[in-house]
């Protein structure tokens, strides 16, 4: 048994899982993490890989409640198995995504991240966390914290940029702009070659939009089409040049540049709107 299982075991005292009621006559109320120590654990005969692969079977032909069960009972019965972390992240994902107990899912990832923070279950636990917190809850200040804690303890993950992206979209949601630009460019300084870039300095450009910095805005905007000329977000940099110009009440060239994108703009309905209304405004001027 490793440190962590061993530091689970002689810590943890009765985290309950709470199953919701779907069969109550095969269900108990919750399933408690049990603290006694078995013996005899050999990682090449583990007693908990039965149940756990009666888990997985059951969650693949989509019987998520009995796989629950079956998870929770190698992290009851066997709780010094190596197989404890991945049955507790098993168990959180059956609750986060097919159950959609999003507070349960949280204080199972949650008792994962704490009790295994080294184990390899444990970042994937705090990006399912985050995603939680910043899709289901828009909270997004929980969810900056569980970035941060991506960012700052997994430096050498694959995927590090996507998570620095997201901590930037969240402080973005705040609006913390400012904030969100150090997000953005600390991406950009660490991963040159993040397949990220053209909507990076896209989303830089927004936050200068959202503030109310029309020439930062525009400026940004203009970088984003120089940079990235075959980049699908080169259509949105300039809706969002004309918007700047229509803001600053320029409506000639404002309309001129709606018009210019009119046929590629993928939101029909948003471009005709601008068109018609700076159409109308120009109306009432030259009445």
């Amino acid at each position: 048994m490793d440190q962590s299982s061993t530091k689970f075991v002689k810590h943890v005292e009765g985290f309950v899982v709470q199953i919701p009621r779907v069969n109550l006559r095969r269900l108990a109320i919750g399933i408690i993490f049990c603290l006694a120590l078995f013996s005899g654990s050999d990682c090449s005969e583990d007693p908990a890989s039965r149940h756990f692969k009666a888990g997985d079977d059951l969650w693949n032909r989509g019987d998520h409640i009995p796989a629950l069960e079956e998870y929770a009972k190698v992290v009851h019965d066997y709780p010094n198995s190596d197989l404890v972390p991945a049955a507790i992240f098993q168990m959180a994902t059956i609750l986060h995504l097919y159950l959609q107990d999003y507070s349960q899912a949280l204080a199972t990832y949650s008792q994962l991240t704490h009790y295994f923070p080294t184990n390899e279950y444990a970042l994937r636990a705090r990006k399912n966390m985050a995603e939680i917190y910043q899709y289901k809850y828009r909270d997004f200040q929980k969810a900056i914290i569980e970035y941060h804690k991506i960012v700052d303890n997994y430096p050498q993950h694959q995927d590090l940029d996507y998570y620095q992206y997201q901590l930037a979209l969240c402080y973005t949601k705040l609006n913390a702009f400012e904030q969100a630009r150090i997000e953005y460019r600390a991406l950009l300084e660490r991963f040159p070659q993040t397949s990220l870039a053209d909507q990076v300095y896209y989303q830089i450009a927004n936050t200068y939009h959202l503030e109310g910095k029309l020439s930062e805005a525009e400026q940004a905007y203009h970088e984003v089409i120089s940079k990235f000329p075959a980049s699908p977000l080169v259509l949105e940099a300039k809706f969002g040049i004309a918007d700047c110009l229509e803001e600053r009440d320029e409506l000639d060239q404002a309309l001129a540049l709606y018009q210019e994108i009119t046929e590629k703009y993928s939101n029909q309905e948003a471009i005709m709107l601008k068109i018609k209304n700076i159409q109308e405004r120009k109306g009432k001027r030259e009445r």
